[in-house]
């Protein structure tokens, strides 16, 4: 793989791709830029994108073992671990891309992947909480703490097992009715992006949720982060799984 540079790196980023990143500004001003020279790295050390995409497994596993330490030290090293492990999972995308080296297996640790981070994101940043004796201010139990972390995790999961099932059902209808023509929904695409683009940025790793936790262990803040994200996010949540259901059955009814 010596013959591998950065530029090539680069230019195996698609428009989609481009597009993708645009969207969730954390990785388009940091993680990604991150990546290109661990990408180089790791093509010159023959990893495969596999082996990385494990590395990033473990990184978030390290990190909420930290967390739950509950001490100061132990959540600054995991939220700055948590952000290592997106910049591993970029690096295994750019590795893939870069190499063709894609396989079924590579596709389903990466969705996997995803699924994971949001398991072991919430819930021991709440146990860390919990566990601590720095965060009082709020709860007189903290087990509420574990509760908002719960309920953010089992939120986010919820949403992406409905997007993933109301695309399943989209491609069955399409498959059953190929000729029927669908007519184009009310609402606005720029209101669709826009909502993406907020839902991207808040909910999501890409988005400010890992600078997010940076700047509340440095400061801590921690509680503050539970508590906002273990209310906001049934509230989005919510609201963006009703909006994808209605469209779905506007779309199908027609």
């Amino acid at each position: 793989m010596s013959g591998i540079g950065f530029k090539e790196i680069r230019a195996s980023m698609n428009e989609a791709k481009i597009a993708s990143d645009r969207r969730n500004w954390w990785i388009w001003i940091a993680m990604r830029p991150a990546s290109y020279p661990l990408t180089w790295l790791a093509l010159q050390l023959r990893l495969s994108p596999n082996f990385v995409t494990c590395l990033y497994f473990l990184a978030n596993i390290l990190a909420a073992i930290f967390f739950i330490t509950a001490s100061c030290e132990g959540m600054i090293y995991g939220s700055l671990l948590y952000n290592l492990g997106l910049v591993l999972d970029c690096v295994d995308g750019n590795m893939a891309r870069t190499t063709g080296k894609t396989s079924p297996l590579g596709w389903f640790l990466d969705t996997l992947g995803a699924d994971f981070f949001y398991a072991v994101f919430f819930i021991p940043i709440g146990i860390g909480v919990a566990l601590s004796d720095n965060y009082t201010r709020f709860f007189e139990n903290p087990v509420w703490f574990v509760a908002l972390g719960s309920s953010t995790t089992a939120s986010i999961l919820l949403y992406r097992i409905s997007r993933m099932r109301l695309h399943l059902a989209s491609a069955q209808t399409n498959a059953t009715e190929p000729k029927k023509e669908k007519p184009a929904l009310s609402a606005p695409s720029g209101i669709r992006k826009l909502a993406l683009v907020i839902y991207s940025n808040v909910m999501t790793a890409g988005g400010c949720m890992l600078p997010l936790i940076v700047i509340a262990s440095l400061y801590q803040l921690v509680d503050v982060f539970v508590i906002t994200y273990g209310i906001v996010s049934p509230l989005i949540i919510s609201l963006v799984i009703g909006y994808h259901t209605m469209r779905f059955v506007k779309r199908s009814s027609r």
